[in-house]
């Protein structure tokens, strides 16, 4: 039996093969993308799943305490593990992780001093290992981390700068050529897994910093990533409430030391300082309110998005499958009747169309496998993530994907069956077909359905775009545009300015400006004081930075003068306008030539004010000060060199200014990596993830819009095929081709109108509450919605009339001749 149901279903497709095709290719490729957004979904959702002990990690996360913002810190100082160990004993295990920053690593190889710069470095606790499932080839993972200048490697690192993992006892340079120091190798690690939220390839002893123990009482050098184990039997409720008590039992002493003030004058100010924490499985994909120093986080709510965008991809193509089966009903409708006749039951009838629809989908199956191999390699392009198909052919994944093709099988099968088993001998053999009406008005509401779906999805991309669009073009009160940054100018060390005047003969550069930091983000945070009958303290963003800087730019001075070269501007400041109101002032001007004080006792005077431009990418505005950049204060030694471009400049003419800096780098110091990048290439990077988003969503929009299509394809060559003779026969009295094209889509037409309907609201609503998510937001135009409709009218309309103008231009005898 089972073999003849199975030569009757490779017959009915042999003898339809053109929608056997249309229905194949468009299960295929719903089947294709839920396995890809399967894939994906799967590598974010078992980021750190691989540490033994992951349901008892927990991060401690703080109120973000340099600003009025409500999201949290993901990094806290380093006395915060010592004062949550000697208070929360349910923690069986606290490490902290330190990002130092790009370093200069270095090693000679066959007589010559190779040196890289690297990214992925992490200064860790001896008990790292403890805490954290990252396998060691080579050394004990309990005591490598122990001594000063120890330093564990990934088995990547020991090929590339070695040649082989046997490595443990030499040696690695670290650090910039004047300061460099010998680290030896204490351990070998297994790679790091690509689904990891803490990422290195290198991992230096705590101890190897000696200003950590210098400042180890510190709660605002924040810093340091603090992880915990808690015991098996420990009630996480419990310790949240612990751990949240902690700060006012040590903030007293650390607050009247370094503020003057009492953890009650602190509190009294308005401002907070707790403590949370956070499981680690919820840091990669539930931390889009914690500012995170070690690794970009995902977002839980795209992965809602994407598993619901694919079950709707998956749906238009069981409704195209659904729709042609039921369309073709009358073509089926003598075969169910004869059958009937010689004996077989509703049931037998029904197995017959189940394994149609099996057939289909387990055929369209092996083929979506193929699809997701080939186009993998531009997922992972478009994601930065590097997807296998391999995760597929485990037990489970196969098991899960029969499982899920059975149920896809039976979702396209079931309604067809039903309907086509249910007529009657005595009325399909006389030429009558029952439920016609019925069937009409079940097919109506499907291909809404798709219309809905697919208006939406068109909808939501043109949202995503008008955000990013928004991001690219949105006034941040600076100028982003035609800057090259070179970074880590520092390393030139006294060669800096001689650097900075070279660059300033070329003809193609504008200007150069010497930084700490460079906008868009500027996140050097700390305390200021103005003095007074009552101190004020205040939290306020800063960077140094030469007298070309404003200009460079685009900042607008409102108040006072810019630095001068020729002047010595060691204790002066430039500070924004909200600054001025924050301490007090009544206006800017009276803010002029006082004096605030920074670091201790050192004073600097308020020498300029420029109007408010945005350094936090928020809605947030921040005091922020400028100091000169050979100020007398103590920071992070970091420099870039901002060069601005003229306009209009060529792609070739950028590539060969960047060869002709790199030339003078190198014959400044050639044994320092040139790094660079473009300030509006930085900026975007900080909405990499939605941008991305928004690519995939692209792609799954066109893939929604295509498959409808396939339906509508499949729907108005059969009733084409139905209508046939009345075609001739209104070609015959004379009617037009657009009469005939009217007559055959006029029905789509309201449909599409009623789908439109449906989703605007819907895809609004939707879009709406994702762009909360925002601080830097837009309003939803009407325009676009409108131009969803308008796209969907436009495939409709020349998906339906490829096939209606070619049946409008047959010659009517031919459609006539058998009468």
């Amino acid at each position: 039996m089972l073999r003849n149901l199975f030569i009757v279903t490779l017959r009915n497709l042999k003898r339809q093969k053109f929608f056997a095709i249309l229905n194949t290719l468009g299960l295929s490729l719903g089947i294709a993308s839920c396995l890809i957004i399967g894939l994906y979904v799967h590598h974010e959702l078992t980021y750190d799943q691989f540490h033994e002990k992951i349901d008892r990690i927990y991060r401690i996360n703080q109120t973000f305490i340099w600003g009025d913002d409500d999201a949290l810190f993901g990094s806290t100082g380093p006395a915060v593990s010592g004062a949550i160990a000697r208070e929360v004993p349910e923690f069986e295990t606290l490490t902290r992780v330190h990002p130092p920053g790009d370093l200069l690593i270095s090693n000679k190889k066959d007589a010559e001093l190779i040196v890289f710069e690297e990214s992925k470095v992490l200064a860790v606790d001896e008990n790292f290992f403890q805490v954290f499932t990252f396998p060691l080839l080579r050394g004990n993972s309990d005591k490598a981390l122990v001594n000063p200048n120890s330093i564990v490697i990934t088995e990547a690192m020991a090929f590339k700068y070695f040649g082989t993992t046997d490595v443990v006892g030499r040696q690695l340079g670290i650090g910039e050529a004047e300061s460099s120091k010998n680290y030896q190798i204490t351990g070998v690690a297994q790679n790091v897994p690509l689904n990891s939220h803490i990422e290195f390839d290198f991992l230096l002893s705590m101890t190897s910093f000696p200003n950590v123990k210098r400042r180890n009482d510190s709660w605002m050098w924040t810093t340091f990533v603090t992880f915990g184990t808690i015991r098996e039997d420990a009630n996480a409720e419990a310790v949240t409430q612990k751990v949240a008590a902690v700060p006012g039992k040590y903030l007293e002493a650390f607050l009247q030391k370094y503020r003057g003030i009492s953890y009650e004058e602190f509190l009294a100010s308005g401002e907070e300082w707790d403590l949370y924490i956070q499981p680690m499985s919820d840091i990669h994909l539930r931390s889009t309110h914690v500012y995170s120093r070690l690794n970009q986080v995902g977002d839980i709510t795209n992965i809602y998005i994407l598993i619901i965008i694919g079950g709707l991809i998956l749906g238009l193509s069981l409704i195209n499958y659904v729709n042609l089966a039921t369309a073709r009903s009358t073509t089926r409708a003598k075969e169910v009747g004869i059958r009937k006749v010689i004996g077989s039951s509703k049931y037998q009838l029904m197995g017959q169309f189940l394994a149609e629809s099996m057939l289909y989908v387990f055929i369209a199956a092996v083929i979506s496998f193929f699809l997701v191999e080939f186009v993998l390699p531009v997922i992972n392009q478009v994601t930065e993530k590097s997807l296998s198909i391999t995760p597929l052919f485990s037990p489970v994944s196969l098991l899960a994907i029969i499982l899920g093709l059975v149920l896809v099988g039976l979702c396209s099968g079931l309604y067809p069956a039903f309907y086509l088993s249910a007529f009657r001998p005595s009325q399909v053999l006389k030429g009558h077909t029952t439920n016609g009406l019925k069937n009409i008005g079940i097919r109506n509401t499907l291909v809404t359905v798709q219309f809905i779906i697919s208006i939406t999805m068109i909808t939501c991309t043109l949202v995503v775009q008008d955000q990013v669009t928004y991001w690219k073009q949105i006034d941040l009160g600076f100028e982003k545009e035609n800057k090259l940054i070179i970074e880590n100018a520092q390393r030139l060390g006294t060669s800096t300015e001689a650097f900075k005047q070279e660059i300033l003969t070329d003809y193609r550069v504008k200007g150069v400006t010497i930084t700490s930091d460079t906008p868009p983000i500027v996140f050097d945070f700390d305390n200021f004081i103005k003095k007074g009958e009552e101190d004020k303290s205040l939290n306020v963003n800063y960077l140094m930075a030469d007298e070309a800087f404003i200009d460079i730019y685009g900042l607008q001075l409102t108040q006072g003068r810019n630095f001068d070269r020729g002047r010595n501007e060691k204790s002066n400041i430039i500070v924004n306008e909200y600054l001025t109101k924050a301490f007090g002032f009544s206006t800017p001007e009276d803010a002029m030539n006082q004096r605030i004080g920074y670091g201790g006792d050192t004073e600097f005077e308020i020498v300029g004010i420029i109007k408010d431009f945005n350094s936090s990418l928020s809605n947030t505005t921040y005091p922020f000060a400028i100091f000169p950049h050979n100020a007398p204060i103590s920071r992070n030694s970091a420099t870039s060199l901002t060069i601005s471009l003229h306009e209009n400049m060529s792609a070739k003419d950028v590539h060969s200014l960047i060869t002709s800096v790199n030339t003078i780098w190198i014959n400044l110091n050639a044994k320092a990596p040139f790094d660079y990048t473009f300030a509006d290439q930085a900026y975007l990077q900080f909405f990499d993830q939605t941008i991305r988003i928004g690519e995939i969503l692209n792609g799954l929009a066109i893939l929604a819009v295509f498959i409808a299509c396939l339906g509508l394809i499949g729907l108005i060559t059969f009733v084409i095929e139905k209508r046939n003779k009345e075609i001739g026969i209104r070609k015959v009295l004379g009617a037009s081709v657009a009469n005939i094209w009217i007559l055959l889509s006029g029905s789509f037409g309201k449909l599409l109108v009623l789908g439109f309907v449906i989703a605007a609201p819907l895809s609004w609503y939707l879009m709406n509450e994702w762009l909360q998510n925002f601080e830097l937001r837009i309003s939803i135009s009407l325009i676009t919605i409108g131009a969803a409709g308008v796209i969907m009218l436009v495939m409709a309309i020349a998906t339906i009339s490829v096939q209606t103008i070619k049946a409008t231009m047959m010659n009517p005898v031919d459609y006539l001749k058998d009468e």
